[in-house]
């Protein structure tokens, strides 16, 4: 079940308590001001366990929190709790990067994985390639 209301998570705790169903529960912890989801914060007071899934922040820390971006970088502070978007919106960040860029007025790094590789890098690597069929 995806998070959203207090109310998913005590239904879900019904399922649970009742019919001896186990429910498998997902969604962010925080919004992308650090503040609390509803359904989480229930979840987080309620759950018999929690598993977390992890991502790295561009920094290379653990990413606990997202940011909101705008199409330089920069934090969006302001808005609705809920906002559909994909990547080009919201960066996965650890929480000093959090701080830097929502509090400190620091446009986030992001990342283009189909970045062209610099010279500086190993010149090995195209021998490597090259031999892959």
């Amino acid at each position: 079940m995806q998070l959203g209301a207090a109310t998913d998570v005590t239904e879900g705790l019904e399922v649970v308590d009742r019919l001896g169903i186990p429910v498998l529960c997902f969604g962010l912890r925080t919004d992308f001001q650090g503040e609390l989801f509803e359904g989480s914060r229930h979840l987080l007071a309620w759950a018999d366990e929690l598993q977390e899934l992890k991502t790295i922040c561009h920094t290379g820390r653990k990413a606990t929190m997202v940011v909101r971006v705008d199409e330089n970088g920069y934090a969006l502070r302001e808005g609705s709790q809920v906002e559909i978007g994909g990547n080009d919106r919201y960066v996965s960040v650890c929480r000093k990067e959090f701080k830097n860029v929502f509090f400190g007025g620091q446009p986030v790094k992001l990342i283009d994985p189909l970045e062209t590789r610099t010279e500086a890098e190993d010149p090995g690597q195209d021998e490597l390639l090259e031999e892959v069929p």
